[in-house]
């Protein structure tokens, strides 16, 4: 119970860092594998946090995720075993996150998933190092989500991004939260140079 609680409230203070850029060293980024959305990884000090933000919004991404995360049940595995349709193969057991704390908001019509997990971000971590795509799913008792992400290492992971929803790689690199923060792949501080596309 006291280790709930204390990620919890390191959760908190973790959120208000993000939103306002502060304490933020270092961010990696990844892309939703059908380009409607991102995920961005938080280095701060010896934490790591998570964002997974749906451009545009989605159905059941809200559904899921309005549930508080003592209601849901989260997976991350290799994106191959996910099967349209299936749910179970986006869920298989051996992959259950043990603990992930979360907070959903909505903002101009996109979806903001921010969570707190060392096990969830050091098992991302780990495919982003070894240039893997994974795949994040949740169920609650009315609904589930799943989603394939691709890391985002160099600028040509920047450019498939950009051939495949140009929408999204704008709302990414201009993103407030990693303004003036180095990416930790593309080992850059600035993404203007990348701008072009979004004037």
């Amino acid at each position: 119970m006291k280790k709930s609680i204390l990620i919890i409230v390191i959760f908190l203070f973790s959120i208000k860092n993000i939103s306002s850029n502060e304490n933020v060293d270092s961010y990696s980024l990844f892309y939703e594998e059908d380009g409607e959305g991102a995920l961005i990884l938080y280095y701060q000090n010896d934490d790591i946090f998570g964002q997974i933000i749906s451009y545009g919004g989605y159905k059941w991404f809200k559904t899921t995720y309005t549930k508080s995360d003592n209601e849901t049940s989260t997976f991350i595995q290799p994106s191959n075993l996910g099967i349209s349709m299936n749910q179970d193969s986006w869920m298989q057991p051996r992959y259950e996150i043990d603990e992930f704390v979360y907070e959903f908001e909505e903002i101009n019509n996109d979806q903001f998933l921010t969570f707190y997990s060392p096990e969830a971000t050091q098992t991302i971590v780990g495919y982003m190092t070894r240039n893997e795509s994974f795949s994040i799913a949740s169920s609650s008792s009315v609904a589930w989500y799943a989603g394939t992400f691709i890391p985002i290492k160099n600028t040509k992971n920047l450019d498939d991004l950009l051939k495949l929803n140009t929408k999204t790689f704008c709302m990414l690199i201009n993103d407030q939260t990693i303004i003036n923060v180095k990416s930790k792949q593309l080992n850059i501080e600035d993404l203007t140079t990348y701008r072009e596309p979004c004037i």
